[in-house]
């Protein structure tokens, strides 16, 4: 089960785990409208701290981010492609091979 975390900066960032009663967007909402003011993480439940995958993407802006998740997507197309086209390619030597095989056998059976 994922938990709600909230992180208020000061000199440094005050990490603090909502309850279950806590409603998170009051929380934000309480904080104003800076996104400098407060961030609302969800973290696996086991989690102690935003792990450093995650966190080196926390300050990045969001067009960025947007940047980086589009040339993922695209070198994921790509990679799909290639697969796609490397298995087309042996599934056809393997129908050509089976192919010659059964006129092999027709041939000789006669």
């Amino acid at each position: 089960m994922n938990i709600f975390l909230r992180k208020i900066p000061g000199l440094d960032w005050e990490q603090r785990r909502l309850k279950k009663t806590d409603v998170p967007l009051l929380h934000r909402l309480l904080q104003g409208p800076s996104k400098d003011n407060a961030r609302i993480f969800l973290m696996e439940k086991d989690a102690e701290e935003i792990s450093s995958d995650v966190a080196q993407y926390i300050n990045f802006h969001f067009s960025l981010l947007e940047s980086i998740l589009q040339r993922l997507n695209e070198e994921e197309k790509r990679e799909i492609q290639r697969t796609i086209t490397k298995f087309s390619t042996e599934k056809a030597i393997i129908l050509k091979c089976l192919h010659s095989k059964r006129v092999g056998k027709t041939e000789t059976a006669v």
